[in-house]
This record gives C-alpha cells, structure tokens and sequence, in this order.
C-alpha cells in the first residue's frame, strides 16, 4: 500500500489526467526540480495550488503513490544541494535532477519570477538567491518519468469551492 498525494490543478486539466493519464510533456523545466509532475503530501497546499492554477475552477486531484524500485533523490532541508539543484534548475533551466525517477524535498518560496531574473541580470548572488528561497512553505514530490508515474494511481478528484 502506498501513500496518498495531492496535485492541484484546474477542473479541465483534472478531467484530461482522469481521462488519459499524465502527460510529461506539459511539463516545464524550469520548476524547482525540473521537468516533472508536481504533486504533495499535503492537500491544503495542493488547493493553494488548484486555486493558483484553476481560479474558480480548482481540483485537487487525490493519488495513491509507490516508490518501490524507483530511483529517488530526497533533499533534508534547505542545505547547499537542494539550493543549488533549485538554482541550476530556475534559473539556468538545467534539470541536473534528470536522472531520478522521483525527488522529493522542500519547496521553494513562491516569490520565484523576480528572483530568478534578479539572479539571471546578475543584480542578486546565487547565495543571495538561495537565502530568499529558504523558506518552509512545504513539501514536493515530483514524479519525473514515466517509470514513476506507473506507481502513481488515480483515486479520486475533489472539486473545490
């Protein structure tokens, strides 16, 4: 058995996933881990997310997850590695996280778009950078191939209000 996951989004791209699955190519890579489908452990962040992302028509998308067989990077905390694997991935739109099937770690501040051009004008440091992302706003899981979605079950749906 394994555990349950969040993913908020609008109500017509809940219905595409329920309908044909995950698609990785809507994917962006210059998210905080690189390309990937984003989801979380908890679900009042995956409606801050649904209403983000689908104003009034918010979803929060309910999975079952597995990790078994998987090959997983899991970030402790804000330390150098997660900062720099949020900054080559934001700013320089490098997915150095690739090569993992599933990361997991903290995520970064949602202050994210005049960071990241402060940071590619060279206004602001890439320590700078780092100390303004590191704040504890949650935690995200992000399936990154196709290997990992198979371990990735549909269960329900919730409309919001």
């Amino acid at each position: 058995m394994g555990i349950f996951l969040y993913h908020g989004t609008s109500k017509k791209s809940a219905n595409n996933i329920k309908k044909h699955g995950v698609d990785l190519s809507y994917s962006r890579k210059n998210l905080d881990f690189g390309a990937g489908f984003y989801l979380t452990s908890n679900k009042g962040q995956a409606k801050n997310w649904a209403y983000r992302n689908g104003h009034n028509n918010a979803v929060v998308i309910i999975f079952e997850a597995d990790f078994v067989g998987l090959n997983q990077k899991k970030f402790d905390g804000f330390d150098a590695e997660w900062g720099n694997a949020v900054y080559e991935n934001r700013v320089n739109e490098t997915d150095i996280l690739q090569d993992y099937d599933v990361v997991v770690g903290q995520m970064a501040d949602g202050r994210m778009g005049d960071l990241v051009e402060d940071a590619k004008d060279g206004i602001i440091t890439k320590e700078e950078f780092i100390a303004e992302i590191s704040n504890d706003i949650g935690t995200q899981i992000v399936f990154k191939t196709n290997r990992a979605l198979a371990q990735l079950k549909y269960v329900d749906k919730e409309v919001l209000k």
